[in-house]
């Protein structure tokens, strides 16, 4: 086992505990009165958010929060109840199920969850009539409540809806409803443009399942399409494009840049292996792709004194966007360490990199946030920078507990 990452085990234990006490306690405060996921605060101060930006108001409710913390405080549930903290377990379920029935009886009122709504379910910004990832976070979060709560009409009702946005990802209707806050950011929907994103994240919801039959499907069809063994001219060999066009030629950018977001392609590694440690029956050159592909991101796009930059032109061969946030070191620190569990012969190279990540998640990111969570975003040197990578509101325990959960269980098991 690394060394570090022994010294670490417990701090995420810590982390882990910090931030669901903290989340229950919001929830717990909000009651029926708000029956939503609350996490409006500023991490680096711990204050709530005040009034002077409409966007962090408890008015503007963000689908995407909603349906991350459900599938996190599910998890969560279980992995108390695994540890034998029966009683922060039960807690969990004791908050979870209410605001689950909540949440589900507000979609089915208004229809369906947006990007970001008002308290009557209106959407704040342009919305779109495609399945999009506001549906698929949701998905998986129902499926997820559902499945821990033993709620089969729950669950029942998040697997549907889940298999439906699958088909449309697959089908090529998806569209992202993400609205842009940082402009940096190049995500959101263009016409003809295919992004891996969506693949990636509902292999989140094939590993809830048990699919190995749709997980498989997804994760070739990334590989395919976005890792380059030799497909793309001009690309260096292991290079991931984050889009592909209709032609499924890397997607150029309006100034001809190619992006790589070395962020989601070691995202896509963690997911893919949570999926493969499900089952023994895969093609078994997947480990060493997928084992290429963490070494060609890692080094391509860690920082020393940060984390993982947002953005890379493939074609130019430079940084697009130096700026670090939070999500992409435990994401990425769970993709090395499942690695390490399914390709013992990359063990080494592994785990120098996931020794750095867990240092600089712990000494920079979380160092500067309060109650267990990491701050939002740090530029190239570990500086605080007041940047909004997706969503306003904080992280309610999905990326980063989520994988921790993942990384420490892992470990533990030697």
């Amino acid at each position: 086992m690394m060394l570090l990452a022994e010294n670490h085990i417990a701090g995420i234990g810590r982390l882990l505990e910090d931030s669901t006490r903290f989340l229950l306690e919001r929830l717990d405060a909000n009651g029926s009165v708000y029956p939503f996921i609350d996490t409006k605060f500023d991490i680096p101060t711990g204050k709530d958010f005040d009034d002077s930006e409409d966007f962090r108001r408890k008015d503007h409710i963000y689908g995407w929060i909603q349906g991350r913390g459900l599938e996190a405080l599910a998890g969560a549930a279980e992995y108390f109840e695994r540890i034998g903290n029966i009683a922060l377990a039960a807690r969990i379920d004791q908050v979870l199920a209410p605001l689950a029935e909540a949440l589900e009886n507000f979609r089915l009122r208004i229809g369906r969850l947006s990007f970001c709504m008002d308290l009557q379910g209106r959407s704040r910004f342009a919305a779109t009539e495609a399945y999009n990832y506001t549906d698929l976070f949701y998905a998986k979060g129902l499926l997820a409540a559902g499945m821990r709560l033993k709620n089969t009409d729950l669950s029942g009702k998040g697997e549907v809806l889940l298999r439906e946005v699958i088909n449309s990802i697959e089908e090529r209707t998806f569209q992202s409803d993400q609205h842009i806050f940082d402009p940096a950011n190049r995500g959101g929907h263009t016409a003809g443009k295919y992004a891996q994103g969506p693949l990636m994240i509902a292999l989140g919801g094939t590993a809830l399942l048990n699919d190995r039959t749709t997980a498989i499907r997804l994760m070739e069809t990334i590989l395919k399409n976005h890792f380059n063994t030799g497909k793309f001219s001009g690309l260096e060999e292991y290079d991931f494009v984050e889009a592909v066009d209709e032609d499924g030629q890397p997607w150029r950018e309006k100034d001809g840049a190619i992006l790589c977001d070395p962020g989601h392609a070691l995202e896509f590694v963690g997911l893919a292996c949570k999926n493969l440690l499900q089952t023994d029956d895969f093609p078994q050159e997947y480990l060493q792709q997928l084992f290429r592909l963490f070494k060609k991101m890692f080094d391509l796009g860690f920082q020393e004194n940060s984390g993982i930059m947002k953005g890379y032109d493939l074609c130019r061969r430079r940084a697009l966007d130096t700026n670090s946030p939070w999500w992409s070191l435990p994401e990425a620190i769970r993709a090395g360490v499942l690695l390490m569990k399914l390709y013992p012969a990359g063990g080494e190279e592994l785990s120098i990199r996931v020794d750095l990540m867990l240092k600089n998640f712990f000494t920079v990111f979380t160092a500067q946030g309060t109650y267990g969570f990491a701050v939002q975003t740090c530029d190239k040197n570990g500086k605080v920078i007041r940047v909004i990578p997706a969503v306003p509101d904080a992280d309610p325990l999905y990326h980063t507990n989520l994988s921790l959960i993942d990384v420490i269980q892992n470990l533990q098991k030697g």
